[in-house]
């Protein structure tokens, strides 16, 4: 499950590439941690983009679950709170994120061939704006989220990767949230490249290994 760790992010930066010559001066759907929400002009014009990017981003996503779960069983072998924790958390957001961009997939077969667009897009608002799908993705999101975090502290505190990587992994959750949210597609591009670099790091770690800190430090502690 270690390849994951480079797969995931890869796939999701691919897709946001994709969706970077497809939407743009349109509100992208780039984040699966959050709600799901569709560029219907950037559909209707690059329906093979879409496409494309829908299957890039679904990818990635389903290779979250897995490359979460190592990092997970990694904190857990020294910290086993918070790898069950944050583990399960952090998949749960995962699992969330993955149905969240299948529904992705709908709203490409929603403007193509004769369908009502008017129909379609009053259906697809209906379903952004529906209570109970919204609270899944918020809870979703949330998870992601929280499960990240604990996940770097465990990272962090028993020394498990350089605290750049382990910081830039909850980082990179949040920017990517944030900047999907402020409707950027640059935004959500860094911060699929901040996780890439950030797990990358941790995938080319030795298994078992710890990261050397200065004496004063460990006294310190």
């Amino acid at each position: 499950m270690r390849s994951t760790l480079v797969l995931a992010p890869l796939f999701a930066v691919a897709s946001s590439l994709v969706a970077e010559r497809s939407t743009a001066g349109s509100r992208p759907s780039q984040s699966p941690w959050t709600s799901s929400s569709t560029s219907r002009p950037a559909v209707r014009t690059h329906p093979d983009r879409s496409y494309w990017f829908t299957l890039l981003l679904l990818i990635g996503s389903i290779l979250f679950v897995p490359a979460l779960l190592w990092i997970a069983g990694l904190v857990r072998s020294r910290a086993p709170r918070l790898g069950e924790v944050g583990g399960a958390l952090a998949v749960l957001g995962a699992i969330v994120a993955v149905g969240d961009v299948m529904t992705q997939f709908v709203s490409w077969q929603m403007v193509s061939g004769h369908a009502d667009l008017a129909q379609m897009a009053a259906a697809l608002d209906r379903f952004e704006n529906a209570g109970g799908a919204g609270i899944v993705f918020t809870v979703g999101g949330l998870s992601i989220l929280i499960g990240s975090v604990l996940l770097t502290i465990g990272l962090i505190r028993e020394r498990l990767a350089p605290a750049w990587a382990a910081a830039g992994l909850s980082i990179a959750v949040l920017a990517n949230i944030v900047a999907f949210t402020a409707a950027s597609n640059a935004g959500v591009l860094a911060s699929w490249i901040l996780l890439l670099a950030s797990m990358g790091a941790l995938a080319a770690r030795p298994s078992g290994s710890v990261v050397v800190v200065p004496l004063a430090d460990v006294v310190g502690d």
